[in-house]
């Protein structure tokens, strides 16, 4: 495949819902770059504010935009629209309050000229707290490395717990989400079989340790509101959706890989319950058939797996202390 010096084969989804402070910074940190994706496709999911008025006035007249605006039914129906809509061989899902950072479309078209058969472009990654100047890593890749497949990929992220299901971090051919039938389910939690399925389903996949994606911490979003008791039950359910499927998929000598996903998803459900004052789904602590048959690895796995009630006593001692400790340095 041919690439041209400006532009390349990529659709960017964007579900756009009350991010009026934000879809400018994002839109313009695609725009800005010395190569473009062929076409940018917005979803205003019903915003109430006035975010279709600044992606009108903004962007209407831009040929390489185009701009939806549905009734709103979440920002995984929003992708599904987008991608159904979308005309290019790549397809890369960027949050709407995020930074697409300089560089990014020509380390991928550079990627992409090396090897005309890449299927996941995967790259390092950033978190930025709003209204400071803090920057975290979030995503880090190890390697500047090709790969046959994404299995190895998913296993290395989830070794060093920084796997995340969001959909901003890579890019994947649609003709894997096509074959395998890969789409955003539900209203929460609706990219994790779709992550997942990018990963194990692509072949021929680059990983790059360039940092070329940001991802805004602010107050309000969906990633930082509070969480009810159904979100943190429909998080374990997915965690066992995911399992069926690593159970299937994943290579027989890789099952430290499950070991370890399934030990930072009980983590993450843990914690959710504890930091919004909820208790740990039923399905969790009684364990069904799925979770009997992993084995922990480690102290922290034991602890994880077989004495949840202890992990979040132990949690909260850890977290009063803390709190303790900086009321008497204050």
């Amino acid at each position: 495949m041919k690439i041209d010096k400006l532009i390349c084969p990529i659709s960017v989804i964007i579900p756009a819902y009350n991010v009026a402070s934000y879809i400018v910074d994002a839109v313009d940190s695609i725009m800005r770059q010395n190569i473009l994706p062929a076409e940018i496709i917005i979803v205003n999911d019903g915003s109430t504010d006035n975010t279709l008025d600044i992606l009108l006035k903004n962007y209407a007249n831009e040929q390489r935009i185009n701009i939806l605006n549905i009734a709103n039914n979440g920002v995984g129906n929003a992708r599904n629209i987008a991608i159904a809509k979308s005309s290019q061989p790549f397809i890369f899902c960027c949050d709407p309050d995020d930074i697409v950072k300089d560089g990014f479309f020509e380390e991928f078209s550079l990627r992409l000229a090396q090897n005309n058969d890449m299927e996941l472009f995967c790259f390092s990654s950033e978190r930025f707290l709003e209204g400071t100047s803090i920057k975290l890593k979030k995503v880090n890749h190890d390697n500047d490395k090709w790969y046959k497949t994404g299995e190895p990929i998913f296993s290395q992220m989830v070794a060093r717990d920084d796997y995340t299901a969001a959909a901003w971090t890579y890019v994947v051919k649609r003709c894997v989400l096509k074959v395998n039938n890969l789409y955003f389910d539900g209203r929460v939690h609706e990219d994790h079989i779709f992550t997942l399925g990018s990963y194990l389903y692509s072949k021929c996949c680059y990983t790059t340790t360039r940092i070329l994606y940001s991802q805004r911490i602010r107050n309000g979003s969906l990633t930082e509101s509070h969480k009810d008791a159904d979100y943190i039950e429909q998080r374990a359910n997915v965690l066992f959706q995911v399992l069926d499927i690593l159970k299937k998929e994943i290579s027989p000598n890789n099952q430290l890989t499950i070991s370890n996903y399934v030990k930072s998803s009980l983590r993450t459900i843990y914690l959710l319950a504890i930091n919004n004052n909820n208790p740990i789904p039923a399905i969790v602590l009684h364990k069904n058939s799925l979770l009997k048959e992993i084995k922990p690895v480690g102290l922290s796995g034991q602890l994880i797996f077989n004495f949840p009630k202890l992990f979040v006593f132990l949690y909260k001692i850890k977290k009063n202390v803390r709190i303790i400790s900086k009321t008497f340095q204050s």
